[in-house]
């Protein structure tokens, strides 16, 4: 099966998202955890970090369908709504953690879910409309 331009790119950029959002949730649980051991943590700082956590899972889903609709343009739809999902809890971390200090904690984390849910859609919109859907 040929693959179009746009549907390589959702493939390297499906992986890039499995990858990088796995690293999120890992250094966000440590973080929280370090946290946790400090008694540092506070309200508004765990609901951020569940923000991160919740934003990664969806990027990395994103990342899972997004591995099926490189493969059968006909399944661009899941992740098409998916990344609409993704940027808007991502841009929801990003004010929640603006909001309460720590987006410089996060910053790596956030930046990442959002510009991976971004590429996400724009690509999955390529595609949709290469496809005539």
């Amino acid at each position: 099966m040929q693959r179009s331009g746009s549907q390589k790119f959702l493939l390297v950029v499906s992986i890039l998202n499995l990858v990088f959002n796995g690293l999120a949730i890992i250094a966000t649980i440590a973080l929280g955890t370090f946290a946790a051991s400090q008694d540092i943590t506070g309200g508004a700082v765990g609901i951020a970090a569940y923000f991160v956590i919740v934003t990664s899972v969806l990027s990395m889903l994103e990342g899972i369908l997004g591995l099926r609709a490189a493969n059968d343009a006909s399944k661009i739809m899941p992740v098409w709504i998916l990344a609409i999902i993704g940027l808007v809890a991502s841009v929801a971390a990003c004010i929640l953690s603006l909001v309460n200090g720590t987006f410089g904690d996060n910053v790596t984390n956030l930046i990442s879910s959002l510009v991976g849910s971004g590429l996400m859609f724009w690509i999955a919109n390529n595609i949709k409309q290469q496809a005539g859907k």
